[in-house]
């Protein structure tokens, strides 16, 4: 049985919107702090798989960290974009962030997802780390952004809409937008066991 689901992304930057969508459902709302498709793409897919009807709205907001964040910066990114949303009435809101973060020694690029509910509770969850050469580490130390420096060396156009820096190193085996499915799997884990988080069971 397929699910029910509508996609809006919303332009701000040119006051209109273009809503991609067969089915009009009364599930719950969700506001994602971007306009790429690629995080839009992943949140509808992750919230699926749990959620039967829902009503997905990408829109462009602020970050407030540098465009290549590093360490702390990439959770304060996730969820500086989920609390920017919270001034539309929606079931939850949701910020992913990508950057690299420095662990064990070696420098990883990964996404962190922030997820808040209407009643104001957060989650973090985590896309999956993956390597990068150091030459390419060292540019993003320097605040060049991943998406850039991975077109000017794969010779694409915005590759971080399409299957990102790991879609270029795996083949296309893995893909962006496969990472942040699982980051926001992830950080759906304290919605989807409440009763738990709660304390009610043990």
């Amino acid at each position: 049985m397929l699910n029910k689901v509508n996609i809006i992304y919303f332009f701000t930057s040119i006051e209109k919107f273009v809503i991609l969508t067969y089915n009009l459902c009364m599930g719950i709302k969700i506001y994602v702090g971007s306009e790429n498709p690629v995080k839009v793409r992943a949140v509808e897919k992750a919230f699926s798989r749990f959620f039967p009807d829902l009503l997905v709205i990408g829109e462009r907001v602020e970050s407030n960290v540098p465009e290549e964040p590093i360490d702390d910066e990439i959770w304060r990114g996730a969820e500086n974009r989920a609390r920017a949303l919270m001034k539309h009435e929606a079931d939850y809101f949701v910020g992913i962030e990508g950057g690299i973060s420095r662990l064990y020694g070696r420098w990883f690029e990964f996404g962190v997802v922030c997820i808040i509910s209407r009643d104001g509770k957060t989650s973090f969850g985590g896309a999956p780390f993956f390597p990068l050469p150091d030459y390419i580490v060292e540019r993003l130390l320097n605040r060049e952004e991943l998406s850039s420096v991975m077109d000017e060396i794969a010779g694409t156009k915005d590759i971080g809409m399409k299957n990102g820096a790991v879609g270029f190193f795996t083949n296309n085996i893995i893909t962006r937008e496969d990472l942040y499915i699982y980051g926001v799997i992830l950080s759906l884990i304290p919605f989807i066991n409440k009763a738990i988080f709660n304390g009610e069971t043990k």
